[in-house]
């Protein structure tokens, strides 16, 4: 597991820096980025940090405003990307320098007494509160205020108030426009910066009146237009000077203050393009915006910012009781995201945001993948402005699918205008998921808002496209079915490959959509079908039919029992992870990508990232043995890994280790995990955080156009909230202990499905349910039920026929365990230790809880039933004491062959063995004819009779191929609902699989199980897949069971549910 450093204070709504330390210079500029969509400022200092010890990159952006240049090549081939576009370092307006009658202020020059800088996530203000003292001895106080408007995309102000403290003199403020600027070179990180050398946006014309100033500039190849302009306004009167230099233009403001009197300078800045506005307009529209805003001044524009900031946080925060440094990243996390994703339709949201000079500005897969669910559930309003730029941009994608040999649209893997700018093809323009993530988003975005105009207007015309150049791509292969080749998945360290699965399967989930969609509209609506969408792109029902073929014959490779990667991913030798020192990582900067290539190794979740955002095309046990395959293999050198690892972990019930991978993403760029903060945020990881909670922890997915939820809580958490926009309504969430209530703040009734039960909710009607409740106890059998060969002489002392019924051994294993039978607990998954369990869990009241739901506080029931459901009885009240005592305890042994049946009735049975039978056969598995009543283990009728009356799901799970036979022998069969045996499963024990097929068959979920077994191997990899345990042998499975017993005499139903809902 990577590790940061914490340089912050832990707040919760506060990224505060309190020492001043030039080491993390250049990391802090990234974090107290202020930007809103549109203009980005690092968190530079306003007087500058020129000094060539101090790693610094002074940078202020402009979402999408770039310049190009050719991209040069040793050997070129057709088709390649022939233009770089590369997001431009603008027009420095944040210089304001302080003069102390002739001293400079400057950090590292005199005598730093106090210094606190601070980003409220609240207000979205980017202060700094300084004291300083000069070397002369004057001694100052400095509050500077920096802000980049949500109000209005081209503005940004700054606030610079001082006060001397010890003296009265004249204090000077010297506010700059600096076009001398220029992009940072890349060096050896193809990750980092940018290919151009020198100034590519030149000055080409200044401008100043009284305290206005302005700089027109143009870029060398695009010929973009910029004009920056700034104004100030101050509290008291000034001296006014201005000076000009070949690109930048200053003015001067000298105060003359009394000791503890303050100046006050407002700095209102703004920036206009010609991207966005004819030319001749751009000084008109500058002069008009400075002028509101200079008239209004800071105040006004940090009250708009508020209100802002205010709405958003209402529908995007999330909530942690139990972790403050979490939540603190949590909230980090979603600040920028918010201010670095653009709101125009014109731009996206780059993988660095606008912070930095990484990745040169460009926007990729990260956006509809990881981003966009981000804001489609929070704020749906961006989320469509993400899909208008891919709808804006959708001519271009046209056009590089003819030069692609394609038909149809291909996206480009990166870019900034639409137009494709990976140099590198095999990692790049290979890379054609991007098609299939974009068409993924359109159709959550659909679903998720009920937005049948977008889909016929816009939605279906990418979507066809999109389909169409699959087609093109794929071939139909003798043997396989539909096949796309010669593609690169997610996975950056697997490239050019035959079928990634990944892609097949996204373009099989987006040919059948597509499909069902335009033959629907086609059916309700056949006018405006033919109209909008048949006509204009000459579209036929047999080019539909075709789709739905190439669908349904989508290759995807299996293998050994696994899902491959890709057709040879699974045939390559693995690399060689014991030999690799941590300083080798990441791999792609220590290793020819050749040699990468031909092993099986990861960069990030590939084949795992199809498990999320598609899961309900694979199984239960698919996702539980890819994951432990490819997880392994994964080195996590992409930032986009940890998120995704952590939704399937938690997915799967190893709440451990999705954790652990959940702190990498949650604090990433607060903590500088991957040590390369300092060239911008990790956009992607961002919102993988917020995924990695809403869609790991609370589990929550959407399909079919409703939302899923299996929460889980995890560990040293007390209780986390979030809220969700969906088909417009607002739903709150709120996971605590073993419960989750859903809210409807606002909007009409919605149906949600709580662990596969669905549920109405409404304003008034809030919903409560049990994360886990006991629904089912799979059983397994030698051992559990029956005595292993090896031990039936110990456990019965002598031939079947000498056995009484239920015979309880005199001397039963010596071990040390309390009043109740109980050794204790084995802890949370993956934890060692033998600590007992909580006895004194509180219980809810059994007039308002029931198994797996509660009613709300209004008193009325939830609406629907379903099987399993029931109300706790009154017996759950009763003392707990007694609930621990089993029948078989408090009843003498029965001394007869009579059994009571299942319907009460006294069952004579014939306990005589055959003839043939031999005691020899004790130590083989005994065949099911030699198998009588008197093998049923101490306690077992009277525990299934228990959970029969509780109305607890009973089923059997074992590889013997005869377990049916066996039951029918031991009188039990019908306890059971489902047996799972040899001839039912491809993996036999201790794969967990027997055990999932057992709660699939019955339509349970794998984490409102219990299963109790006597293999510590058995049980070890049921944990895995999210089933409470216990263990019937406690000499050998204590470390591995999360309960342990004696024998099943010290068992009862009420003892299991309380069990099963203790954390």
């Amino acid at each position: 597991m990577r590790e940061g450093t914490t340089i912050y204070e832990i707040e919760p709504w506060t990224i505060r820096e309190t020492l001043y330390n030039p080491q993390y210079n250049r990391r802090s500029e990234t974090v107290f980025t202020v930007a809103n969509g549109y203009i980005g400022m690092r968190g530079h200092f306003e007087e500058g940090m020129d000094v060539p010890e101090v790693d610094a990159l002074n940078g202020t952006y402009l979402n999408g405003f770039y310049d190009s240049a050719d991209i040069t090549y040793g050997e070129e081939a057709y088709g390649y990307a022939r233009k770089r576009q590369t997001m431009l370092n603008v027009t420095d307006s944040k210089i304001i320098e302080l003069w102390i009658e002739g001293e400079r202020f400057n950090l590292l020059a005199g005598r730093l007494i106090d210094y606190e800088r601070t980003l409220d996530m609240q207000t979205g203000i980017l202060t700094r509160q300084i004291t300083w003292e000069s070397g002369t001895g004057k001694c100052i106080s400095i509050r500077i205020e920096r802000l980049v408007s949500f109000a209005n995309k081209h503005v940004a102000m700054i606030r610079y108030t001082v006060k001397p403290l010890n003296f009265s003199g004249e204090i000077t403020l010297v506010s700059a426009l600096n076009g001398e600027v220029h992009n940072e070179i890349s060096e050896g990180d193809p990750r980092a910066g940018a290919a151009f050398k020198g100034q590519v946006l030149h000055t080409i014309g200044k401008h100043e009146t009284g305290t206005h100033m302005a700089l027109e500039q143009q870029t060398s190849e695009t010929e973009f237009h910029l004009w920056c302009a700034a104004d100030h306004r101050a509290n008291r009167k000034y001296k006014l000077k201005s000076e000009q230099q070949e690109q930048r233009l200053e003015k001067h403001f000298t105060f003359t203050l009394k000791q503890d009197t303050e100046a006050v300078l407002e700095k209102g800045i703004v920036y206009y393009t010609s991207k966005d506005y004819e030319i001749e307009h751009l000084p008109i529209l500058a002069e008009s915006t400075l002028k509101d805003v200079m008239k209004d001044g800071f105040k006004a524009l940090a009250d708009l910012q508020k209100q802002r900031l205010d709405e958003f946080w209402e529908t995007a925060d999330i909530q942690v009781e139990g972790d403050e440094k979490l939540q603190q990243g949590l909230r980090f996390n979603a600040f920028h995201l918010f201010q670095s994703v653009g709101r125009d339709g014109r731009t996206n949201i780059g993988a660095k945001g606008i912070t930095g000079e990484g990745y040169e500005g460009h926007y990729f897969w990260d956006t509809e993948t990881y981003i966009m669910p981000f804001f489609l559930y929070t704020q749906p309003d961006l989320a469509h402005q993400l899909l208008e730029f891919r709808y804006h941009t959708l001519p271009k994608a046209r056009e590089r699918a003819v030069e692609m040999a394609g038909s149809g649209a291909l996206y480009p893997w990166r870019t900034i205008g639409g137009e494709e700018v990976s140099a590198y093809y095999p990692g790049g323009t290979a890379q054609y998921h991007i098609n299939a993530d974009v068409a993924h988003a359109v159709i959550q975005y659909t679903e998720a808002l009920d937005d049948q105009e977008f889909l016929r207007t816009k939605g279906l015309e990418m979507l066809v496209e999109t389909c169409r150049f699959f087609m093109s791509a794929g071939d139909w292969i003798p043997g396989k079915g539909f096949c796309i080749n010669g593609v690169t998945g997610p996975d950056e360290y697997t490239a050019m490959v035959n079928n990634n699965t990944y892609t097949n399967i996204m373009v099989k989930d987006q040919l059948e959509f597509t499909a069902r969609e335009l033959k629907k509209w086609c059916d309700t609506d056949p006018d405006s079908y033919e109209a909008m969408i048949c006509s204009p792109m000459g579209l036929t029902n047999e080019e539909i039919d075709v789709w739905e073929r190439a669908a349904e014959a989508m290759y995807i490779h299996r293998q050994s029992g696994l899902i491959g990667q890709d057709d040879s991913f699974l045939d390559k030798g693995i690399w060689d992870f014991e030999n690799t020192p941590a300083e080798k990582y990441p791999l792609l900067l220590h290793f020819h990508p050749l040699v990468i290539y031909r092993h099986q190794v990861l960069k990030q979740a590939d084949l795992i990232l199809a498990m999320y955002l598609l899961g309900h095309r694979f199984t239960k046990m698919e996702k539980v043995r890819n994951y432990a395959y490819y997880e392994p293999l994964t080195t996590h050198d992409s930032s986009l890994s940890a998120a995704i690892h952590a939704i399937i972990a938690a997915e799967l019930g190893t709440m451990d280790p999705a954790y652990d991978f959940f702190i990498q993403s949650a604090r990433m760029d607060l903590d500088d995990f991957h040590n390369n903060v300092k060239d911008g945020i990790h956009a992607a990881s961002m919102a993988g955080s917020w995924l990695t909670i809403v869609g790991g922890f609370a589990g929550m997915r959407q399909n079919a156009g409703k939302l899923h939820f299996e929460p889980k809580l995890p560990p040293g958490w007390t209780r986390y909230s979030f809220r969700v926009q969906f088909q417009k309504r607002l739903l709150e969430i709120t996971i605590e202990d073993n419960l989750t209530t859903y809210r409807l703040v606002r909007g009409e009734p919605l149906i949600v499905a709580h662990y596969g039960h669905e549920r109405l909710v409404a304003l008034t009607q809030p919903l409560i349910m049990k994360n886990r409740a006991l629904q089912a106890v799979i059983f397994g059998l030698e051992g559990v039920l029956m005595p292993l060969p090896e031990k039936q002489d110990i456990y019965f002392g002598g031939t079947p026929a000498q056995l009484p019924l239920n015979y309880v051994p005199e001397e039963p294993p010596t071990v040390e365990m309390d009043e109740n039978g109980v050794l204790g607990s084995a802890g949370s998954p993956s934890s060692e230790g033998n600590g007992k369990p909580d006895h004194s869990v509180t219980e809810p009241p059994a007039s308002s809880v029931v198994d797996g739901e509660a009613d709300s506080s209004t008193g009325t029931e939830a609406a629907g039933t379903s099987a399993g459901d029931e109300k706790v009885s009154s017996d759950a009240q009763k003392n707990t004491s007694k609930d621990n005592t089993s029948p078989a305890q408090s009843e003498p042994a029965q001394e007869s062959s009579a059994a009571q049946g299942n319907d009460g009735e006294d069952t004579v049975m014939d306990t005589q063995p055959s003839a043939e039978w031999d005691p020899t056969i004790l130590s083989n598995p005994l065949s099911h004819e030699y198998i009588y009543r008197e093998y049923l283990m101490p306690g077992s009728i009277e525990l299934l009779q228990q959970l029969k009356e509780q109305d607890v799901t009973v089923l059997l799970a074992t590889d013997r191929p005869d377990a049916k036979e066996i039951m029918e022998r031991l009188g039990i069969i019908d306890y059971f609902a489902s047996i799972i045996q040899a001839q039912d499963i491809e993996h036999p024990k201790p794969d967990p699989e027997v055990f999932v097929l057992a709660a699939e068959s019955v339509n349970v979920h794998p984490y409102h199980c219990m299963v109790i077994e006597d293999s510590a191997d058995c049980l070890r990899s049921v944990r895995e897949v999210g089933m409470k345990t216990i263990g019937v042998n406690i000499q050998h499975v204590v470390d591995h069971a999360h309960f342990t017993v004696a024998s099943l005499t010290h068992l009862n139903a009420e003892t299991m549910k309380r069990w099963m809902e203790i954390p």
